[in-house]
């Protein structure tokens, strides 16, 4: 069974919400890197956020969502299954709107992104196809036949 997943993808892909309910499913404790990357409204130093993750893929079972490009290997050298969303960039920029305007009326968990939507992450979505999609592929490339890897 698998005990170590990565789920990886544009913002907006259903990243958290894919881990969510497969963590309900399986039991596997769900960690988000959005948590261990923020702490209120500011971030984290990189190696506050490498020592936290480290201490979380030491662990035997767990489901981690999100991106964070320098810490991705980190994550995938102990993974058994990898799941990489992909998602039109339209699609992904419309989902993040909808999440910012219904999250206004509930509460957030722990490690919830700030309350305001900045042009630069509209920009970083859109951007994301030509930057961080090819940087993506070439650690696929590299770790493809280390652990499985789910490309929907």
């Amino acid at each position: 069974m698998v005990q170590r997943i990565v789920i990886m993808g544009s913002p907006g892909t259903g990243k958290s919400t894919l881990a969510y309910r497969i963590a309900q499913h399986t039991g596997l404790p769900l960690y988000h890197m959005d948590a261990l990357f923020w702490e209120g409204n500011q971030t984290t130093s990189e190696e506050a956020l490498r020592t936290r993750l480290s201490h979380v893929i030491s662990k035997d079972t767990w489901i981690i969502d999100g991106n964070y490009k320098d810490t991705l290997e980190m994550r995938i050298q102990r993974a058994d299954l990898v799941i990489w969303l992909r998602a039109p960039k339209w699609k992904c920029i419309l989902r993040v709107i909808y999440r910012f305007v219904t999250d206004k009326f509930r509460e957030k968990g722990p490690g919830a992104n700030p309350d305001i939507l900045e042009p630069s992450f509209i920009k970083h979505i859109w951007d994301f196809p030509n930057k961080s999609i090819p940087v993506m592929y070439d650690i696929h490339e590299k770790y493809k036949n280390h652990c499985r890897w789910m490309i929907v």
